[in-house]
Parts: structure tokens; C-alpha cells; sequence
């Protein structure tokens, strides 16, 4: 018991500071540029859209907005979803790419951070577990070798973890579409 406690303290600690590389973690709102500087990425805290007027901000609002007149130009996309809350997100390298990991708001399935990737090229966003149906996204935390390779842990159910390399270019294509 005394370990579990310690393991969730932990947990909550961790997802609530910066991690050594200087990335916010459930900040809001989260605002992250593009390295080529012409993509800002927004992440907000908000109510679900059945229940506006509740003050609980168990969602979140993604909002992308090209950076050609200022960071906060013409707005090209907008997803709003629930309930989780962002615990990290990163533009690629290339700037083809921004991944945000999740977690779950009410604290349920704590080792699956449902991870979206959003795709410059065609203005859409897709959800990563679809590259491999057996395993889901186990850490909120990830890097990038390369211009567009994600390394991301992965977990399924009672296995060990195991680091994949996901090249973005060419997985995104046939990963499902977020609705």
C-alpha cells in the first residue's frame, strides 16, 4: 500500500513540473511554436462542450494557428476533447508534426497516455495507438531523432514497456483520423 501511495505521489509530481528539458507539463494554457517558426500550437483547459456552463476543466482545446503575421495568425485548426489533459507536446524537428500526449483527467488507466499527432500537410489529427493495435502510448514523455522519428514508449496490457521509433511521414498516413 505504502508503495502504491509513493508511486502516485510520484506520478503527480512529475506530471505537474517541467521535465529537465524545460517543457511545461499541464500548464495551461500551453503555447508551443514551431521550429521553422511558422506553427503555433495552443493547448487550453475546458469544460466539455455538453456541459459548458460546469466549471470543471476536465477537457482540452487544441488550436493551431499559422505564424505568418505574428505567432497568432489565421486560425487552421481547432480540436476539442475530453476528458484528458495534455501532459506534453512537442513540434518535430521538421515542423511537418506537433505530438501531445494525454492523460486521463479523473485519474483512470494512469500507465496510457493517449497520444495525437497533428499533420501540417493535411490539417488533420490522428491518434498514434493505431500504429500498433496491441500496444498503447506508456509514457507522457518522448523524444525525437531525426527530422520526424518519434520515440515513444510503448506498453500493452501486463508486457513490458518497449521504446519504437515511429517515422511520422510515414506512419501518420494510417493512423486513424481524430473525430
Amino acid at each position: 500500500m505504502k508503495t502504491a501511495l509513493l508511486f502516485l505521489l510520484a506520478m503527480a509530481l512529475r506530471l505537474a513540473a517541467a521535465d529537465a528539458e524545460g517543457d511545461v507539463i499541464l500548464k495551461d494554457p500551453v503555447e508551443v511554436q514551431s521550429p521553422d517558426q511558422k506553427w503555433t500550437a495552443v493547448v487550453r483547459r475546458a469544460p466539455s462542450d455538453d456541459a459548458p456552463w460546469t466549471k470543471d476543466q476536465d477537457h482540452f482545446v487544441l488550436t493551431i494557428f499559422s505564424a505568418k503575421d505574428g505567432p497568432y495568425g489565421e486560425r487552421v485548426f481547432r480540436y476539442s476533447s475530453g476528458p484528458r489533459q495534455v501532459a506534453n507536446l512537442r513540434w518535430s524537428p521538421d515542423a511537418k508534426f506537433a505530438v501531445m500526449t494525454t492523460v486521463s483527467s479523473g485519474g483512470h488507466n494512469p500507465y496510457r497516455f493517449d497520444t495525437y499527432v497533428y499533420a501540417v500537410a493535411d490539417r488533420s489529427l490522428r491518434i498514434m495507438a493505431d500504429v500498433s493495435t496491441e500496444r498503447q502510448v506508456g509514457d507522457s514523455d518522448f523524444k525525437f531523432e531525426g527530422s520526424d522519428i518519434a520515440v515513444m514508449d510503448m506498453k500493452g496490457f501486463e508486457e513490458p514497456s518497449k521504446i519504437v521509433k515511429v517515422p511520422l511521414g510515414e506512419e501518420v498516413p494510417k493512423m486513424k483520423k481524430a473525430e
